[in-house]
Order: structure tokens, then sequence, then C-alpha cells
């Protein structure tokens, strides 16, 4: 029974509520209310509410229906911090009161308040105060009211930290009408509005209209940009916007650059490096060419020289052509210097030369006979042409080694420049090799022409070998005869030369050298000393 009469009471609050009821007493104050019981939660008053869509939706702003929740009166209220979900940051949620009115008091109902909160008043003079408050706890309320004089009071700001529920909120204001006789005296706030409704149609001061028409501005700005540019944005914001992307632009373009000219680098690297060995396949291709027309050549001189059918291999050649590049290099470190010299040869008497030169025959007690030669110390390039004919004919006795004395040995040894012990070595080699042979009957003449101290038989018989070179140099290599070397061979290399020759058969290589550089600048070269 005590649950109908319960219901039945709130019913005719709600019926109360719902319009706004002027409570008239001696001073004419009136007094409406905002229960947020219109339909479906909707205001019954000008109250303005923080903005936001009033449905219970995701917003932090609605109007709930829940008649049982922390005291709240009615069957809706208004909901803050709607859809918390713990997110303890304080939020200021502003009501304005209807500015058709001066306001001198309000009231309303908080609900649900876990945290301690602020209440800001905001008056008509353009001061403000600000009330702290406690939390209340999830199922209890608090009711509010704030009255001024002097001034009236505009909106109110509400500052929480988590859900809460406002309800019920009222305000009261002087309706005493005015009188004919009476003289009203309006505050400078309400001139203020009369003065700007009289002007732009709007009720508001000074402060508020500024407001109003900066921000006016502002969005007047913000709509042309976005006529223009389709971006609702202030003159700055645009400016800003469009540096930025004028300066991703350009980093982008300079990328686009840098890409491109990092490709042109890589094909021109690429294309450096298929012509590089390009040329190298050809110049490949060019010595491998020359090297094979250099053994091809090579090889039909061996041949032509040899006179012989013979398939050579082709290591042998290699190995024939790495030998003259060698020769070739040898002669370019030495650096020899090739020149021809003339000697001066001093006259003297020939008779006298012969006088010397025939033996002479002296008897003395013991009757033996001995041979008197001249001393061969005087040098062989100071005689004349008689006196060289004199010496050679010293020289050709070689030949009939057994005809003469020892002391006649002697003196052809020591005019040869050999060992008297050698003489023998000498005539085997003259009658076996045709070089020795012949620098034997060169020799004086070769001599008197060669302006060193000493000119030796070995010295004849290397220029005589470097001269058949140079005229045959192809032929010198190859007519070489190797034959099957035993050991005692071996062993007994260079007793078939003098000691003057051994010290000589290093001059050996001089001719391989010449002949490389001869035909290595197809020229004749004049030789008769190699320093």
């Amino acid at each position: 029974m005590l649950h109908k009469f319960n219901t039945l009471v709130r019913i005719l609050i709600v019926s109360l509520l719902i319009y706004p009821v002027p409570v008239y007493a001696d001073s004419h104050i009136t007094t409406e209310t905002e229960t947020f019981d219109g339909e479906n939660g909707a205001l019954v008053t000008d109250l303005t509410v923080p903005s936001g869509t009033l449905a219970v939706d995701g917003d932090d702003v609605s109007t709930r229906n829940d008649q049982n929740c922390c005291g709240v009166g009615g069957q809706y209220f208004f909901s803050l911090k709607d859809n918390y979900v713990g997110n303890s940051q304080a939020t200021s949620y502003t009501f304005t009161l209807p500015d058709d009115h001066d306001i001198t008091e309000i009231g309303f109902r908080m609900a649900g308040v876990n945290y301690a909160y602020t209440i800001k008043y905001n008056y008509s003079d353009d001061t403000d105060e600000t009330i702290n408050k406690n939390a209340q706890g999830n199922t209890s309320y608090e009711d509010l009211t704030k009255a001024v004089t002097g001034k009236y009071i505009v909106s109110f700001v509400v500052t929480v930290s988590d859900w809460v529920g406002i309800d019920t909120i009222y305000w009261k204001y002087d309706s005493t009408p005015p009188t004919t006789t009476t003289t009203t005296t309006l505050s400078p706030l309400d001139i203020e509005r009369n003065n700007n409704f009289a002007e732009t149609g709007i009720l508001e001061t000074n402060d508020e209209r500024v407001e109003r028409e900066y921000q006016d501005a502002l969005d007047w700005e913000r709509d042309n940009n976005q006529a223009e540019t389709g971006y609702w944005e202030l003159d700055s914001e645009r400016r800003d916007r469009e540096a930025a992307e004028a300066e991703a632009a350009r980093i982008a373009e300079e990328e686009r650059i840098a890409a491109e000219l990092e490709a042109e680098r890589l094909r021109l690297e690429e294309e450096a490096r298929l012509k590089a060995e390009e040329e190298a396949r050809l110049e490949a291709e060019r010595l491998a060419a020359i090297e094979a027309e250099k053994k091809a050549a090579v090889k039909a001189e061996l041949e032509a020289n040899l006179q012989l059918d013979v398939e050579l291999e082709e290591e042998e050649l290699e190995e024939f052509i790495e030998v003259m590049e060698d020769i070739e290099v040898a002669l370019e470190e030495l650096d020899i210097e090739v020149e021809e010299e003339v000697i001066e040869v001093k006259e003297v008497d020939v008779e006298v030369i012969k006088q010397e030169l025939t033996p002479v025959t002296t008897t003395t007690t013991t009757t033996t006979t001995t041979t008197t030669l001249p001393p061969p110390a005087e040098e062989i390039d100071e005689l004349t042409e008689e006196e060289q004919e004199a010496v050679q004919e010293v020289v050709d006795t070689i030949e009939e080694l057994d005809t003469l004395t020892e002391e006649e040995q002697e003196v052809v040894a020591e005019v040869l420049g050999v060992e008297t012990e050698e003489l023998e070595i000498v005539a085997v080699l003259i009658e076996e090799e045709p070089a020795v042979a012949q620098a034997v009957e060169e020799f004086v003449e070769r001599a008197a022409q060669d302006d060193s101290e000493e000119y030796t038989l070995a010295d004849a018989v290397v220029e005589v070998q470097l001269e058949e070179f140079i005229a045959d140099p192809i032929a010198a290599i190859i007519n070489i005869q190797i034959e099957p070397i035993e050991f005692k061979e071996i062993i007994e290399i260079g007793n078939d030369m003098t000691t003057d020759q051994k010290e000589k058969a290093q001059e050996v290589v001089v001719p391989v050298i010449i002949v490389s550089q001869i035909i290595s600048t197809s020229s004749i070269i004049p030789i008769r000393r190699i320093r």
C-alpha cells in the first residue's frame, strides 16, 4: 500500500514539474525548473546544456531514463561523463541560464559523485566564484543552491572526474511588471544587452558580442577556405598546411631526382663495365691473334731453317718464344751500349819487325843451337800493316805445333793470350770449330782494330760467333746439336776450352741480347766492341 502511495506522489511531482510554473510571492519572484522529463528526456526550458547528442550513445553527455539511480528525481536526468570506463581525468561542463531574465538564484541536484569536484558560478559583472565539493558516493546525492545580490548569475560550470548525474536545475528572477509611475533603473549589463539587441537583434553584453563576432569571423574564414580548398580551416592553418604540403612535395621531388640520378649512375657504371669487358675481350682476342701469328711465323722460320719436315709440339714452340721474350727483357734491363770504334795504328818499319821475328842462331862452346824470338811485350795494336803480317806468320805456325821449339810455343801462346800447354786445345778447336779457325786467321787484323790493352784469341772467337749469330740468329739457335750427355761428359765440360775462353764464355749471352735488339728495332748496328 505504501509503495502505491509513493508511486502516486512521484507521478504528481513529475506532473507539476513538466512545465514551469511561475511562483508569485509578494516580490513577484519567478522560479523555472529543468527536470529533463520532456518527451523521451527532452528539455522543458530554454536552459543551454553542454553540447553533445542527448541520446544514449558514444558521447560523454546524454539524458538517462533511470528512476532509481542515486536519488535523482523524476523519470529522466542529465548524465555527465557518460559511458565512463574508469578514466579519472577531470572534465568541465558548462550550463548557460536563459539570458532574458536577471537571475539571482539557482539550484540543482548532484548525484553519484565518487571524486571531489568543483562548481564555478559566472556573474553578470564578469566576475566568478568557484566552490570545491567533496565526493558523495555512488548511491547518494546533494542539493546545491546559490543566491547573489547586486549582480546576476549567467552560467555555472561543473568539473567532475567520473560519472555523475545532474537533475532538477532551477533558477529564480524578479518578474514584477514595471509601472508607468515607477522609474526602473537598469544595470549596466542590461543597458549593453538592450543596445546590442537594437543593433544586432541579439541580447548580449559587449564582451559577449565581441566574443561572438570574433568567433563568427573565424567561422567565416573557415567557411571561405572550405569552399576553396575543401578544408574547414583558418587562414593561418591553411598557410601552415600548404607550407607543409609544399615542403613534402619538395622533399618528394628531391628524392625522385636523387633516385633518377642514382639509376643513371648505375646505368653508366653498367655500360662502362660492359664496355671494359668488351674491350678486354677484344684485346685478348687481338693478343691471342698476335701470339698465334708470332708462333706461326717462328714455327715456319724454324722449319725453314731446319729444312726438316718436323711437327713442333705446341709446348716446345711456346718455350722458344718465351726465351726470345726473356732476351728482349734482359736487353732493356742491361741497357747495353753498342758502338763502333776505329783504332789508329802507328807506322812501324816492317823490315825491323821481320828482322826481330826472324830466328837467330848462335853457336856456343857446347855446340847447342837456340832460337831467339822477339819479346811479346809490345802491343799488337801499335804494329804497322807489315808488322802485323809478320805476327800473322807466327800465329799461322800453330798448325805445325809439333815443329816448334818450346821457346817458340811460349811466344805463340803469349801472342794468342793462352797458356803454353793450351796450344794443343787451340789446335783441336781450329780443326773442329770453323769459328775458331776463322778467328785465328783474322786474329791479327781484329787485334789491330781493338783498343783494349789485351786482346786475345778468345776475344776474336767471341766476335766471330757474334757476327754469325747476327747474320742468321734463328739458324744459330736451331743448329745447336743436342745429343745424349753422359755423366762423364758433364764432368769434362770445359776441358776442350782454354782458360781465357772459359773466362770469355760468359760473353756468349751477348750475341743473343744483341740479336734480340736487332730483331725488335729492325735495324743493323755496327758492332766492334760491347761495353
